[in-house]
């Protein structure tokens, strides 16, 4: 389709003549069709070069097989919709003709031959032309003589709203695993359109709308136990969800919107926090039934900064107080708050260590581990001169005073770290 729509773009200036046919039957001949639109005039395509859908520049293609009309090319103004050839009924015909209407018009486009949506929908023109391909049918007779348009969405669109609880850490891409895009015939003539879906599955990246909000369009079809929802973040973080509700449909002309919160991963060792439940909603296009979604898993951590040693959290106290949880014991993952910028509240307390060499803190990423220069302990001195581990290179981080709740602040461009009380 990427292809069709670029064939469309070059032929805006064509496309985007409002023609209309000035013969007037003469008195006795063929009467002209007349048609109406509705539901259509909202739905724009986007892109620098065309736009469909626009007041007084929209083109749909009206099909009437036994009234000769194939892909016949139609402007729309308001309500009103007019063919570039006027359609005629047949004389002296009484019985009723099905129309059937396409929208955006393109050159050679069929209404129930094959049609397969695209896996990446990244592309505002790729997104926004798919989402605004509208179909209609009517059936209608010479007396009143008038066909009026119905429009509706052959597809079905998936709406993805993120809560991003990361600070810095931004989403990447949105994407939709396992999903069947390709239709051996779509069938235009129902309303709905039908599609004979093909076995074949996609994973679907979905289209930016803004920073925590993406979408993406697929054919209807069933929920499948592998259809996942991937969400990626800027620092490598994976988090994944899947549909469990199996009954679910994902129906032409519907929205089913998405709520996702992406939580901090919690510390090494396997530990992570669960990752906030899912559900599809009915917003956008008509309305649709809800379906539950749930995690897989745990979230993978991306390329996250941690800090160990003598330190804890708050909701660690007890643990440090009942000695189940000492020096070293547990990595926690710092706030990505800015670029170049971690963050975290600790309490600090060498009283966890049984030995001198026990005490204080290091920063590590991975592999990689974090030191103070062997020739100076450095206690008390801002900032901290970090180096990654070598030879020399082998001291803990340690603070002036043996216990308190410290604010630590890394800057990952120089290895460098503040410690503010708190």
């Amino acid at each position: 389709m990427k292809k069709l729509f670029f064939v469309i773009a070059a032929a805006a200036a064509l496309l985007c003549s409002c023609n209309k046919n000035d013969l007037t039957p003469s008195q006795g001949g063929p009467k002209a069709v007349n048609f109406t639109v509705a539901n259509l005039g909202t739905y724009t395509l986007k892109s620098a070069t065309l736009e469909l859908g626009a007041a007084g520049c929209s083109k749909v293609g009206i099909y009437a097989a036994d009234l000769g009309a194939n892909n016949v090319q139609a402007t729309v103004s308001g309500s009103a919709l007019t063919p570039a050839s006027t359609i005629y009924w047949r004389v002296g015909q009484t019985e009723a003709t099905q129309f059937v209407a396409r929208y955006p018009h393109a050159d050679g486009a069929s209404i129930n031959g094959e049609y397969a949506l695209p896996a990446d929908q990244t592309s505002e023109d790729t997104f926004t032309y798919h989402s605004n391909v509208m179909t209609a049918v009517q059936s209608a007779s010479p007396d009143p003589g008038t066909v009026a348009f119905n429009f509706t969405h052959p597809f079905a669109k998936v709406a993805v709203n993120i809560t991003n609880n990361l600070s810095a850490d931004a989403v990447a891409s949105v994407v939709m695993e396992n999903v069947k895009l390709a239709a051996s015939a779509l069938d235009m003539t129902t309303s709905p359109a039908t599609p004979t879906l093909t076995d074949a599955k996609s994973n679907v990246t979905a289209y930016r709308v803004s920073a925590n909000a993406y979408e993406l369009v697929l054919m209807p079809q069933a929920a499948a136990a592998d259809m996942n929802i991937v969400v990626t973040t800027t620092l490598g973080s994976v988090y994944t969800f899947r549909i469990t509700n199996a009954s679910y449909n994902f129906l032409a002309g519907k929205t089913a919107t998405a709520a996702v919160t992406l939580d901090p991963i919690g510390g090494a060792g396997g530990e992570r926090n669960a990752v906030g439940a899912m559900s599809f909603t009915t917003v956008g296009w008509t309305a649709n039934a809800a379906a539950t979604i749930g995690t897989v898993g745990d979230p993978t951590l991306g390329n996250y900064f941690q800090i160990g040693g003598t330190i804890y959290t708050d909701e660690d106290a007890d643990a440090v107080a009942a000695e189940t949880l000492g020096a070293w014991g547990k990595w926690y993952n710092m706030t990505y708050s800015a670029e170049n910028t971690w963050t975290i509240v600790l309490n600090y307390s060498e009283a966890m260590a049984g030995d001198e060499a026990g005490k204080g803190f290091l920063i590590r990423l991975g592999d990689t581990y974090y030191k103070m220069y062997n020739g100076s302990d450095n206690i008390g001195t801002e900032p901290y001169a970090l180096y990654p581990e070598d030879g020399d290179h082998q001291k803990n981080v340690r603070l002036p005073l043996a216990s308190g709740k410290y604010l630590f602040t890394f800057n990952s461009s120089n290895n460098q770290i503040t410690v503010e009380a708190q």
